[in-house]
């Protein structure tokens, strides 16, 4: 009589993972965890842009609240505000500025020099910010170009300036459009527009940065100095009543890339609505801008 043969099958069990996990579950969490973090990327640099946007309303607002604490020590003078060679240093013989100095890419000391900005002797601001250098730079205003690099600068050491047509200075010698702009020195005198929809600081763009004076459009079609776009394509503005705006460029020829190059202006189209906007709330003669 012959044995039962009896037939075993043999079992190959899936493959596993130390803790039970089989490859295919793992597969699937890893692209879960991947949708994730391609979903969260985005909002985390958003949050990031809205962070140093904070900070630049916040550093505008410190400034601006300086330049009215010196308004109202000095019988309702504006700091004085100068653009071209006499903001280089002790170049200027009339009193201290708002801020000297000229920015532009090369290894020229004034890119870095901090004295310029909160030393009492270039600055008649100084001392209402508590001397406190951060409040020039904007946050995301980072740009360098490489021989600054090379030489190992953290940065440059300024990003904002100032109308150039609100304080005594020397706008008269630059590209200044004298039939529309009314250059003042008192509170007193800015008629058009009113303090409120004045501005007085902003952030500016890298290329064109250079003085601490801002020239506004010299006609309806032409940017002389160029405000910056760096929060998502806005600017950040402050306004002689003490607040500040985030303001959203709407043209393609504000909106610039940075080309670690000097700006050299920029011609626009008729009716460019920027420049309408900019001409609008800068100290002028008449409403016909």
């Amino acid at each position: 009589m012959k044995s039962p043969v009896t037939t075993i099958k043999s079992f190959v069990p899936p493959l596993t993972l130390f803790n039970g996990f089989t490859v295919i579950e793992l597969l699937i969490v890893i692209a879960i965890v991947s949708i994730l973090v391609c979903v969260r990327l985005p909002l985390l640099a958003q949050s990031a842009t809205k962070s140093k946007t904070a900070a630049c309303i916040g550093n505008l607002k410190q400034l601006v609240q300086s330049c009215l604490m010196h308004v109202a020590d000095n019988n309702d003078r504006f700091p004085n505000i100068y653009h071209g060679g006499e903001t280089a240093g002790l170049a200027v013989s009339d009193g201290p500025p708002w801020a000297v100095g000229w920015l532009d890419w090369t290894s020229n000391p004034d890119n870095t020099n901090i004295l310029y900005l909160i030393n009492p002797r270039f600055s008649t601001l100084a001392q209402y910010f508590n001397f406190d250098r951060r409040i020039y730079k904007c946050p995301s205003d980072y740009w360098l170009s490489q021989a600054q690099i090379n030489r190992k600068w953290p940065q440059r050491v300024r990003s904002f300036s100032g109308n150039v047509f609100i304080g005594k200075g020397n706008a008269e010698g630059g590209p200044m459009d004298t039939s529309l702009y009314n250059h003042i020195e008192k509170l007193s005198q800015l008629i058009k527009p009113k303090p409120a929809e004045s501005w007085i600081y902003l952030d500016e763009h890298p290329d064109s940065i250079q003085d601490p004076g801002f020239f506004a459009p010299n006609s309806a079609t032409h940017w002389v100095d160029l405000p910056a776009s760096y929060h998502d394509g806005a600017g950040v503005l402050a306004f002689v009543r003490g607040h500040v705006e985030l303001k959203k460029w709407a043209s393609v020829y504000t909106i610039q890339p940075v080309n670690k190059s000097t700006y050299g202006g920029t011609s626009t189209k008729v009716g460019d609505i920027d420049i309408s906007w900019f001409r609008a709330r800068t100290s002028r003669k008449s409403d016909i801008y």
